[in-house]
């Protein structure tokens, strides 16, 4: 559940939340990061990307990515994969498939927030957005990397 106050990523049976205080020191000491996480994508920049297995979230698989500037969280992407065990492989590519995972994602943000999203751009890359005091939430489809994807930013303080 994402709280609509303050943005807060709830994973309840993980007993896990993700938030804008979420550092990349307390992410890596919890039993979260411990059992669902892949190695840790370096950079070299001060960013490092952390890509979680999949995991339950609004009763759909969902697979996780975090990414941290310096020791900061600076933006968590999500998609729904529907396939729990599946990793992504280019050879099932298809755009109808993934304008459709489009769709559920957008499906998925209008059921959590309860609203419509505050914009939306078409061609060539579909948007949707949701603008909140504490941040952005975003489904987009981009049409040059082949992928659609759910992305949060929190704003800064």
């Amino acid at each position: 559940m994402i709280d609509l106050i303050t943005g807060s990523i709830n994973i309840s049976y993980l007993d896990f939340v993700i938030n804008k205080d979420l550092t990349k020191e307390k992410f890596e000491n919890s039993m979260y990061f411990k059992e669902h996480l892949f190695p840790a994508e370096d950079m070299n920049t001060g960013y490092v990307w952390y890509r979680t297995s999949s995991i339950k979230f609004e009763g759909l698989p969902i697979k996780f990515s975090l990414c941290f500037y310096n020791d900061a969280l600076s933006l968590i992407t999500f998609r729904i994969q529907d396939d729990f065990n599946k990793e992504l492989d280019w050879n099932d590519w298809d755009e109808a498939n993934e304008l459709e995972l489009k769709r559920k994602h957008d499906k998925l943000l209008f059921e959590v927030f309860n609203r419509e999203p505050d914009n939306h751009i078409g061609d060539p890359l579909y948007r949707t957005t949701y603008n909140f005091l504490w941040g952005s939430v975003e489904s987009s489809f981009n049409s040059r990397s082949g992928s659609s994807l759910i992305s949060m930013r929190y704003y800064s303080q």
